[in-house]
Parts: structure tokens; C-alpha cells; sequence
């Protein structure tokens, strides 16, 4: 990644966390400044991640509810059985990829230009609510699934 490219993702990230703080709604722990550099950021939550993502080309944005590790395919694949059922709840359908050890169910905007400073409110919300609506979806389901398997 360029310098520039990196400056302008730290940048971005750096504004999404302190609209994420004023919105107030989900409580995550912030990335460092480090990890602001790439084109996405975690928020782990208990039982899985929350991601944000941007970039450039082709210009999207995103928000992501992930799993990982020894039980990811397989809560993968009982959400997918749920699958019309989130749609409904989500309101559109999902992108639901599965990348060797890790899973992931996205919604995703398209044309978006995040070099664009003027229109970083507007994303940072779109995101934001993103993230917050896959949290609700999500988490209910991943702890009924937690505890069928323990």
C-alpha cells in the first residue's frame, strides 16, 4: 500500500472510531493507530468480529459480522440454513464468503468514493448502522449456537 493510500485509511478510520464514540451505540474497543492503516478494521466482540472496510478500487465500503477459527465453518453453515430468514431481518440480501479459516457475511455499497471527505459522515453512518444491525442479526444466534455445542 502506498504511503498515501495509508495516511488516508488512518485518516478515515480515525474518524470513523470518533463517529463510532458520538453514536454511542456499540461499545467496542478501538484499533490502534497501526492497525488504521489498512483498508478494513476489526472490532472483536466475544464470539466473533465486527469489520469495516473501504476501498479504493473498486470503490465500496463495508460492514461484516466474522467468524474464525475451529468452529467457523460450521456456524457458517447453520447461518446459511437461516439464510432467508437474516435476509428478511437485514432487509437486503447479504454477501456470505467463506476464505480458508474464516468466514464472513457482509453487506456491501457500491460507487462509493472514500477519498471523498465531505461524504465520510454519510459512510461512516451507513457502516456504523451496518455493523449495528449484524450485531443484533448475529449475535442471538451465535450464542443459541455456543450453546448447543458446549
Amino acid at each position: 500500500m502506498s504511503e498515501r493510500r495509508e495516511e488516508q485509511s488512518v485518516k478515515y478510520w480515525t474518524e470513523f472510531c470518533i463517529h463510532l464514540r458520538q453514536r454511542g451505540s456499540l461499545q467496542f474497543r478501538f484499533p490502534s493507530p497501526i492497525a488504521r492503516r489498512r483498508h478494513f478494521i476489526d472490532f472483536p466482540m466475544r464470539m466473533y468480529t465486527l469489520r469495516a472496510a473501504q476501498r479504493v478500487r473498486p470503490p465500496a465500503i463495508r460492514a461484516a459480522f466474522i467468524l474464525k477459527g475451529k468452529d467457523a465453518t460450521t456456524f457458517f453453515n447453520a447461518l446459511e440454513e437461516q439464510q432467508a430468514e437474516i435476509h428478511s431481518e437485514c432487509g437486503v440480501r447479504l454477501l456470505w464468503q467463506v476464505w480458508n479459516a474464516e468466514t464472513s457475511i457482509a453487506f456491501e455499497k457500491y460507487d462509493i468514493d472514500v477519498r471523498d471527505e465531505t461524504d465520510w459522515t454519510n459512510q461512516h453512518e451507513w457502516i456504523a448502522s451496518k455493523l449495528d444491525k449484524l450485531n443484533a442479526v448475529f449475535r442471538p444466534r451465535i450464542e443459541r449456537l455456543r450453546s448447543e455445542t458446549t
